[in-house]
């Protein structure tokens, strides 16, 4: 031991045997009391961790029944929002079938409209077209009968009777 540590009165005062044996004392009193302070602060080390590990773990779990609420309310949102969008397809669904129906519809007037004016067109035509040819066919007659008479009759002036 180094008998320097103690101031020089108190070494006079005690002696030097003395004097080692209290920086003994001193050291082993010392050694002891770091051991119980490094031994009390690694027990509290040790209690502030478990209780940081408590309130840690307790802080996961309200995270994660935050975490579900919020995933349940997302799903019910979006749950929602596809059924609107699903409602307002049918919605545009429905009012494209309408518009294709009523176009179709129109379509199918109009075209029985043009249909019934060809065939008033085609009858007229048919009717105009028989009365010509019944007209060039009297006309045909005619000239064919007056034919036949006048050679008939030069016929019968040339052959005298």
């Amino acid at each position: 031991m180094e008998p320097n540590r103690v101031s020089p009165a108190l070494q006079d005062r005690l002696g030097r045997e003395a004097a080692a044996g209290l920086l003994e004392l001193v050291d082993v009193e010392m050694s002891a009391w770091s051991e119980r302070v490094l031994s009390n602060a690694a027990k509290r080390l040790d209690a502030a961790a478990e209780r940081y590990d408590v309130k840690l773990s307790a802080a996961a779990e309200r995270q994660d029944v935050k975490l579900a609420a919020a995933a349940e309310r997302y799903d019910s949102i979006s749950t929602a929002a596809a059924e609107r969008h699903d409602a307002k397809l049918a919605a545009i669904v429905e009012r494209f079938d309408a518009k294709q129906n009523f176009a179709a519809e129109r379509y199918e007037r109009r075209l029985a409209e043009e249909i019934s004016g060809l065939r008033v067109a085609v009858v007229r035509e048919v009717h105009d077209g028989r009365v010509e040819i019944i007209k060039w066919s009297f006309l045909f007659w005619v000239g064919q009968v007056a034919v036949i008479a006048g050679l008939f009759s030069f016929f019968l002036r040339t052959t005298g009777h």
